[in-house]
């Protein structure tokens, strides 16, 4: 079949728009990355979304290997015994520091950085044999690696990327977004939450604490959930952090949960009591809200937070 030369060249000039279309759409999928998820038993019940655990690349070893995202932490750091028993070499001259990456295999130069420190404090315990996420977890990557740029948590499709400034956010993404403000301070992520009649300000939003829906301190605790603490309704739960003990006291709040878009009719209230008073005045936010219908977006160029509700 004969064609005109302009209709030929529409045809081409189409073509090629169509392409790029697709070749967007591809590199911005390859911009993300899959998380795991890590499960753990806290007194007989099975949580399958404990912890989200990330790839990482640390230098001397070219093992597999994860490390937890944890934007509660203000910092990032290794576990040396436990890099050692997997494989990893350190320089006898600098123990303190490793190299690492945690951006997939082909590591974006924008984010990340060359070094980290290595704590040679904690419990060396592994299971060698075991290829599990959570059994080659070396780390915990804080919210320093993050200042000054965009996470991007997609709960329901599992994957996590890091860009460096909401123009590189896929065009899907951007037209669904609902941002609040954040304030970031001491490499902490602070928003404000509304439950019941009250706004509670100064939550950091720590992905660590993926369990969990809202710790209070025990006063805001007890005026969300109208209880003192020794009521029959109460669940209480011994559990290890850091290889610490500590109690946790579990009780629905008297009013809903408002945090941008998301409503939560009386949602299960936390009170953590720390076994370092330094934490007592903590408000912090996990994933349980988010992990089931959300893409959360960790804007610390622009000082905000962005939700999306899966698309149905």
């Amino acid at each position: 079949m004969y064609l005109p030369k302009r209709v030929l060249w529409i045809f081409i000039i189409l073509a090629v728009f169509q392409f790029s279309l697709i070749g967007l759409s591809r590199a911005e999928q390859d911009r993300f990355i899959k998380f795991e998820w890590a499960g753990a038993e806290f007194n007989k019940i099975f949580y399958p979304k404990a912890a989200i655990l990330v790839p990482v690349k640390v230098g001397g070893t070219a093992k597999k290997l994860f490390a937890q995202l944890d934007t509660g932490s203000n910092g990032t750091f290794f576990y040396g015994n436990v890099m050692e028993k997997r494989g990893v070499k350190f320089d006898s001259t600098n123990r303190g520091y490793v190299k690492f990456s945690w951006l997939g295999e082909d590591e974006m130069p924008e984010a990340g950085r060359d070094s980290a420190f290595v704590s040679w404090s904690l419990d060396d315990s592994v299971n060698l044999s075991s290829e599990k996420p959570e059994d080659n977890n070396v780390g915990t990557i804080g919210l320093d690696e993050i200042l000054e740029k965009i996470l991007v948590l997609d709960f329901p499709e599992q994957k996590y990327a890091i860009f460096s400034d909401s123009s590189e956010l896929p065009a899907g993404l951007k037209d669904r977004l609902k941002y609040v403000p954040a304030v970031i301070n001491n490499a902490r992520f602070y928003v404000n939450i509304v439950i019941g009649n009250d706004t509670l300000k100064d939550i950091f939003y720590d992905t660590g604490a993926s369990m969990s829906t809202l710790t209070l301190p025990q006063e805001d605790w007890r005026r969300a959930t109208g209880l003192q603490g020794d009521e029959s309704e109460i669940v209480r739960d011994s559990v290890f952090s850091w290889g610490k003990k500590i109690e946790v006291l579990k009780a629905s709040s008297k009013g809903d949960l408002q945090f941008g878009s998301i409503h939560i009719k009386s949602p299960i209230v936390e009170h953590v009591e720390w076994p370092d008073t330094s934490f007592n005045n903590y408000r912090l936010m996990g994933n349980a809200s988010f992990y089931d219908e959300y893409t959360v977006v960790v804007d610390c160029k622009y000082s905000r937070m962005g939700l999306a509700k899966k698309s149905r």
